[in-house]
């Protein structure tokens, strides 16, 4: 039994699937029964190490996501159209058909690499990184962004010519935000990146990847916040 020092949960190194501390005692009964438990310096180990005493019922995992060292790699499909993978392509398409009835059945999908914590009540996969693929610290690039948008970006607030602004800019205050802002540069700034950019290659996958998920909290958003959102222009109606 080891700790990974990333999930902080016990895995079995010859199983390699995650547990409970209290789980430990049935599995090593029941896949290694050679195996003896001392469960003083056991109970010693869970305390001193802080090992987590429940499992998470799901992980969120990603094209970029590094792989935990105790739990096996699984080769896998991923969805196109959200973050679910699995290791079929029958189970893919009864995803599709039920979670995604409105678009076309895609002819084939992408391979991934994926992993799961255990083949019981945890046997949810998630997708991780490919080991050819380089692994990106997504908060440095963020930080690195939002730092150079503030050296280019100059907020100053100019008079406004009253007859162009409309009830929807009056509501939106959107002539306020961009005042004083270079335009080709605020369009600049939320383009989607190229995929052929030098200095940040993932960066288009990875706000695409977000894009995706952030679509699938669409069905457990509140009602009211979806019509402010889509609130329609005053003018137009």
């Amino acid at each position: 039994m080891v700790v990974d020092p990333d999930l902080q949960a016990l895995c079995c190194l010859i199983c390699q699937v995650a547990l409970q501390p209290d789980q430990i005692s049935g599995h090593m009964d029941n896949a290694h029964s050679g195996l003896r438990l001392d469960d003083i310096q056991y109970c010693q180990a869970i305390a001193n190490m802080k090992v987590v005493t429940t499992l998470p019922t799901s992980i969120i995992g990603g094209r970029h996501k590094k792989a935990y060292k105790g739990l096996k790699v699984h080769d896998g499909l991923a969805c196109n159209a959200c973050t679910f993978v699995c290791g079929s392509e029958e189970w893919m398409k009864k995803h599709h058909r039920t979670e995604h009835p409105t678009m076309i059945l895609p002819k084939e999908w992408s391979f991934c690499k994926m992993q799961q914590l255990n083949k019981g009540g945890n046997k949810r996969f998630w997708q991780i990184a490919n080991d050819e693929e380089p692994l990106h610290n997504h908060q440095e690039i963020i930080d690195r962004l939002r730092k150079e948008m503030a050296e280019v970006t100059r907020v100053e607030q100019v008079a406004q010519e009253n007859r162009m602004i409309s009830p929807w800019l009056m509501t939106t205050k959107w002539h306020e935000h961009v005042a004083g802002h270079d335009i080709s540069m605020l369009r600049k700034l939320v383009e989607i990146p190229k995929a052929d950019d030098p200095e940040m290659p993932h960066l288009q996958e990875a706000v695409e990847e977000y894009f995706i998920h952030a679509q699938t909290l669409l069905k457990v958003t509140d009602e009211l916040i979806l019509q402010r959102l889509n609130s329609p222009d005053p003018i137009k109606e």
